[in-house]
């Protein structure tokens, strides 16, 4: 694993790649040596993209992926995204992942500017979380894994290619959360001891008291890269596991909203209200919830 072949590869400014290996270091650093050769993978066989327009640049890879959730506006004024795109084959009898090709899009980065530093070490976060397993085809749906998040896409095969239709997603909520409380870690700990995220205030308060009380950042990460949520489920309690993904995606959706408000004192009021209602109250009753039946050992 010699980091040569991913400058080699591409083409990296010789003022760049002192930043790059630091990045690259630290995140093996962070995720312990068994994880080498993910973090390897990943720069290796994704396209980094600076200072240039999110929306614009994964229009023109034919990568955008505008839904319910994260649509047209959230793009276009996104700080940084990462995204992968599978190219599917049918061979006349079923459908096959022939390749992946993978990009992230930092918008504005400057290395004065620890934010987008951070912007770029949440993208690898989801980059990493997502390698291992990424891309599965069960008869004609595609299902796609980035960390806990889950996307299923109805494929067709029409008139000699293939389409994909969203048919659900979810977990968004939750895995911003960890992701934004990995990136805070990561600039801490490596870059900037003081850096706290501006990003998604309402999801990374909920991982960070989750993750913080019951010591469970670990046993999250592994089921992000792993793609296995079996031992939380089983620590946490079935129903208990429902209830956070289900608070952390209301919360999510209100984080989202408050950039909308950003113009409307009184609109951005209201939804910071609701949106610190669900993720202190009801939050903490449901954390309260899971302490005691831990407790009681159930």
């Amino acid at each position: 694993m010699d980091f040569q072949n991913i400058i080699d590869k591409y083409k990296y400014p010789e003022d760049f790649i002192p930043f790059l290996k630091k990045v690259y270091g630290s995140l093996i650093q962070f995720l312990g040596k068994d994880n080498e050769s993910l973090v390897y993978q990943v720069f290796l066989n994704t396209t980094f993209v600076f200072n240039q327009n999110v929306y614009s640049v994964l229009s023109d890879h034919d990568m955008l992926d505008v839904n319910d959730i994260v649509g047209e506006k959230e793009l276009k004024r996104a700080s940084g995204v990462y995204e992968a795109k599978p190219i599917i084959q049918f061979d006349g009898s079923k459908f096959y992942v022939k390749d992946v090709q993978r990009l992230i899009v930092i918008a504005n980065f400057s290395l004065d500017k620890p934010y987008t530093i951070a912007t770029f070490i949440h993208e690898l976060g989801h980059a990493i979380k997502a390698y291992h397993k990424e891309f599965s085809i069960e008869g004609d749906i595609l299902i796609r894994r980035s960390g806990l998040i889950e996307e299923r896409y109805q494929l067709n095969y029409v008139n000699g290619k293939v389409m994909q239709t969203l048919i659900s997603k979810r977990n968004t909520g939750i895995e911003e959360g960890l992701n934004t409380l990995f990136e805070e870690k990561v600039m801490q700990q490596y870059f900037d001891p003081n850096y706290e995220s501006k990003a998604y205030n309402g999801v990374l308060f909920m991982a960070n008291i989750l993750c913080d009380r019951f010591s469970l950042f670990d046993s999250f990460l592994n089921a992000e890269i792993y793609k296995d949520s079996q031992a939380l489920i089983d620590f946490l309690g079935e129903a208990n596991y429902d209830e956070l993904i289900y608070l952390f995606e209301r919360v999510y959706k209100l984080d989202l909203k408050r950039y909308d408000c950003l113009g409307n004192l009184d609109e951005l009021k209201k939804v910071s209200e609701e949106r610190n209602h669900i993720a202190h109250d009801e939050f903490l009753l449901l954390y309260n919830k899971i302490k005691m039946d831990r407790n009681r050992g159930l």
